[in-house]
């Protein structure tokens, strides 16, 4: 008999598919907004304004759910805990290139840096490639995200890894991966000297994947925490650890 048991993090419903439903709108809305009202889209997406202080917010969250995570699983899994470590350090390099190192909160200045950046700050990611390994990395996350939940299938096989497949982003993420993971690479490979439109849509596009980041690192940290109690003596009994998935 086939078992019933769900995966960690998996639900059903009216919510669910509403929350999967919901980047796709909002990017057909964004869409139209950029064709139809390039002012006020470009008003939106400027340095400095909402949507970057959102991004940066979102992928601060996401390093500290990550640094929960790993400091929950230190004494209990190696490889998830070197994991959530590579997550952590991972979204603090992202939170620094988007806040300049510091410079626009503290007035940081490395004018060596400074005169061959794009934008006049200490940021590296506009300095000659950077953009383009920046858009790499931001496929790499979308993409990483959006195969998750496959490979965990694919981890829960092999015992060394199985523990990973305990630890996937929830169901209705996988939208909110796919759509940046789709413009950034048809971005990369068909445009390769896109419009200004075209490239400020990168901003929806990484704030699209900062939330999504920031629900998977929450998520994760709450499922740790959750066997992290389960583990505690109760009755002068311990219970078992998550146990990897059967079918």
């Amino acid at each position: 008999m086939r078992s019933t048991r769900r995966t960690p993090g998996e639900t059903t419903g009216p919510a669910d598919m509403a929350l999967s439903v919901a980047p796709v709108a909002a990017w057909i809305v964004l869409v139209a907004i950029t064709l139809w009202w390039p002012t006020g889209f470009n008003y939106v997406v400027a340095e400095d304004h909402a949507f970057e202080w959102i991004q940066v917010s979102a992928f601060a969250v996401a390093a500290g759910g990550f640094l929960v995570l790993a400091v929950l699983m230190r004494r209990r899994d190696l490889v998830v805990t070197v994991t959530a470590a590579i997550g952590f350090a991972l979204f603090v390099v992202v939170v620094g290139e988007e806040l300049a190192w510091g410079q626009r909160l503290f007035g940081v200045s490395v004018p060596a840096i400074e005169r061959v950046n794009q934008q006049g700050d200490v940021s590296l990611h506009n300095i000659g490639a950077g953009l383009k390994l920046s858009q790499l990395g931001l496929l790499g996350v979308a993409l990483a995200g959006l195969l998750s939940r496959p490979a965990g299938r694919w981890l829960s096989k092999h015992r060394s890894l199985s523990s990973l497949s305990d630890f996937l982003p929830p169901p209705f993420l996988m939208t909110w991966f796919a759509l940046p993971a789709a413009y950034t690479g048809i971005r990369l490979l068909f445009i390769p000297s896109p419009s200004h439109r075209v490239a400020k849509f990168s901003e929806i596009a990484e704030l699209t994947v900062a939330l999504a980041s920031a629900i998977t690192a929450i998520h994760l940290a709450r499922t740790a925490s959750r066997s992290h109690t389960s583990d505690q003596p109760t009755s002068g009994r311990t219970r078992p650890p998550l146990t990897p998935r059967t079918s």
